[in-house]
């Protein structure tokens, strides 16, 4: 697969270190949405995920297949906020 286009604003990709270093790091940067893109051969990853908002602040996780169904999903989220930080 090619390199996926990424959403307008900040993006994380890689790990965390687990549900704790998740947990920490949503906290951290006050995100306020969590959109798992995890493919499905990494089920234990998406799992760890909504543990971690659960226990965060996140008002809600989006589970997409893919990075570009999130961007289907953020497009009408990001109409008029080019440049905002997408979180």
């Amino acid at each position: 697969m090619a390199e996926p286009r990424l959403p307008v604003g900040d993006t994380r990709v890689g790990g965390f270190g687990g549900v704790d270093g998740l947990v920490r790091w949503l906290v951290e940067e006050r995100i306020d949405l969590l959109i798992d893109a995890t493919p499905p051969f990494a089920a234990a990853i998406s799992t760890a995920a909504a543990w971690a908002a659960c226990r965060s602040p996140p008002s809600g996780v989006i589970t997409v297949d893919n990075m570009n169904a999130a961007l289907t999903w953020l497009a009408p989220q990001q109409a008029g906020q080019a440049g905002g930080k997408g979180r």
